[in-house]
């Protein structure tokens, strides 16, 4: 989706799904295009998260949840006296647009969620419920997952089996790169370099979570929370729920964009099959 200009807006653990006709080779399919949209750096966002807050909240980027950028820019170093108003530099920061990284670090909250919730003990779970919250409001303790991931970290150490241990390096690096990420980019948006080299590492991240997984040393998990318990009644409390969405009301056949049939194409161009 970066490679044709659009973000996808939504992506969770239910969005993500493996495709496979023999045992050992298959590809992962990212589904539910209900949410893509074209990316614009110089659009005109939304101060309403009713409006752009859109998707899972247990994997939403930070700074959507927040309405506010990560990024701050310094006013003053160095003051040797009191300067005046005049002589502060103020940079104002751009409407909050999801742009690609806010994508990558959905990605980052999945992984994050699999290895704590849902094949995690109920000490883990309730360890990290502060951070996964059915709401769209950031929690301190989510936000300090990115902005200093490795605290966590240290908490994980004593409570995951060491068989998921490994993934915690990852874990660590992941939110490393995001806030990398962030700070490089600054209010450049549509710097597209700083989103091309995130996928790369993010590529390499996920590639080596792909092989810890299916290493030798790591027995197959008890999943605590399938994918069925988000879709009955009784819903477990850490088990992820999609914000609810308003049907279309326009007639089909007059520019309907039910997630079923909206595709993007190579060149970026929405299309309806």
């Amino acid at each position: 989706m970066f490679l044709a200009g659009w973000v996808h807006r939504d992506i969770s653990g239910g969005n993500l799904l493996w495709f496979s006709e023999t045992e050992t080779e298959g590809r992962g399919i990212l589904s539910d295009l209900e949410y893509a949209k074209k990316f614009d750096a110089n659009g005109q966002g939304s101060a309403d998260p009713k409006t752009d807050t859109q998707g899972t909240p247990f994997f939403m980027a930070i700074e959507i949840q927040r309405r506010d950028h990560i990024y701050q820019p310094r006013k003053a170093v160095g003051l040797k006296e009191l300067p005046k108003r005049s002589a502060i530099k103020h940079s104002k920061p751009p409407l909050m647009i999801h742009n690609f990284e806010h994508d990558l670090e959905s990605l980052f909250w999945v992984l994050l969620w699999t290895i704590t919730i849902r094949a995690g003990d109920e000490s883990t779970q309730q360890h990290v419920a502060s951070i996964f919250q059915q709401s769209s409001h950031c929690s301190r303790e989510r936000g300090k997952v990115i902005t200093s991931g490795s605290e966590i970290v240290e908490e994980l150490e004593e409570l995951l089996p060491q068989e998921l241990k490994e993934f915690l390096e990852y874990i660590e690096v992941f939110s490393c790169v995001l806030m990398d990420g962030y700070l490089t980019r600054k209010f450049e948006l549509g710097k597209l370099p700083t989103y091309s080299r995130l996928y790369g590492l993010v590529r390499q991240l996920l590639s080596e979570c792909l092989r810890v997984a299916e290493g030798l040393n790591t027995p197959l998990l008890l999943l605590n929370i399938s994918r069925q318990d988000t879709q009955t009644k009784e819903v477990h409390p850490l088990a992820p729920q999609t914000r609810k969405r308003v049907p279309s009301t326009t007639k089909a056949g007059a520019g309907s964009t039910s997630r079923k049939s909206q595709h993007i194409s190579k060149d970026g161009k929405s299309t309806r099959g």
